[in-house]
């Protein structure tokens, strides 16, 4: 399934005369775990941040810029550079910071919280084309969703990424990333990424219960307008047997882990947009990038926020100093350092939260 926003969204122009995102948009982002919204950085930002990441990565390989390998086996990361810690390029960081406080991200990000959303990370893929991308064989390997052009994977389980919004209509992410697309990504061969819809949900995306290797945490659920409670998923063959011969479930292969793979395979959303669109999604909505098959270089920038009260895995997103240079109380509250009683944000969009 090959996704614009106009398709995600019913086929009708999305009505921009307020910050954040529309009720159908939030209403799409509970059912599939993703919305993608179009024309939100101009042609003349998209082309700063890419010229700002072809500047770091001259600047020769380091901590945090380096190269995938390109082997002959490669899939979808074939010769792909990364550029990581993006604020702490002393710089080219006001580039960066400048996305963090976009008027047109940062209402989406709090509306999909609902909190002052935290900063854990952000990174650019640079990713060439695939060398064997004139063979009619790789190619239909590459583009096969369960082969070597993909690369599925989450960094959630679906129990511990959604909390009910107040009145339940609405979900908040407690671990959101932003995937923004600086290259025209108008065709599925560059590679734009994809994503398996409804598997930021406990039915479609998770195994059945906790074992004893598993930590759980409670499901409380919101006192007024209480929703329906979901119906029981269906436990895979072989969390079954992973269970049965004491294996920890989160040790099985993500395929493993869903009640139901190929049908999760189906149900694949392939990105395909104009440069300057961000894709909001889940990160317990499995997703992978793709190989490039067409002849653009494909230029992603990816940002990831947590709700404030979410310790994030790994070190600090960024550096005391990234911190000193920040330009406003804003923009040091996004990154962790600065922090106010949680709330959500009603006077971005009424109800819409």
């Amino acid at each position: 399934m090959h996704c614009q926003y106009d398709s995600a969204c019913g086929g009708m122009a999305p009505d921009r005369s307020h910050a954040g995102l529309t009720d159908g948009e939030l209403l799409h982002f509970k059912e599939h775990g993703w919305v993608l919204v179009e024309n939100v950085l101009s042609a003349d930002e998209c082309a700063r941040l890419r010229t700002v990441s072809d500047a770091i990565v001259a600047n020769g390989p380091s901590q945090h810029v380096f190269a995938d390998p390109a082997g002959p086996d490669d899939g979808m990361a074939h010769g792909r550079v990364t550029v990581t810690r993006l604020l702490d390029h002393e710089e080219h960081a006001r580039e960066f910071e400048a996305f963090l406080l976009h008027p047109r991200v940062l209402p989406c990000v709090k509306q999909l919280i609902g909190a002052p959303p935290q900063y854990t990370g952000g990174k650019v893929h640079i990713t060439p084309p695939h060398p064997d991308r004139h063979d009619e064989r790789r190619r239909r390997e590459l583009r096969e969703p369960d082969g070597g052009g993909f690369s599925w994977h989450r960094g959630i389980r679906p129990k511990w990424a959604s909390v009910p919004s107040v009145g339940g209509r609405y979900v908040h992410s407690t671990w959101l990333q932003t995937a923004t697309f600086l290259s025209d990504a108008t065709h599925i061969d560059d590679g734009a990424t994809a994503l398996l819809s409804g598997t930021n949900t406990p039915t479609l995306g998770d195994f059945a219960e906790d074992d004893e290797h598993t930590f759980s945490v409670g499901q409380g659920r919101v006192q007024a307008g209480e929703p329906e409670p979901e119906p029981e998923p269906v436990e895979s063959e072989a969390l079954a047997r992973a269970r049965a011969a004491g294996a920890p479930a989160w040790t099985l292969p993500l395929r493993d882990q869903l009640p139901d793979w190929r049908d999760c395979l189906s149900r694949q959303a392939q990105i395909v947009c104009p440069q300057g669109a961000v894709c909001f999604f889940c990160e317990s909505t499995v997703h992978s990038g793709m190989a490039v098959l067409s002849e653009r270089i494909r230029y992603a920038m990816f940002h990831e926020y947590t709700a404030p009260w979410w310790k994030p895995p790994g070190p600090p997103a960024v550096s005391p100093e990234a911190v000193e240079r920040a330009t406003s109380d804003e923009l040091r509250e996004i990154l962790g350092f600065a922090h106010r009683p949680s709330g959500t944000f009603w006077h971005l969009a009424d109800a819409r939260l």
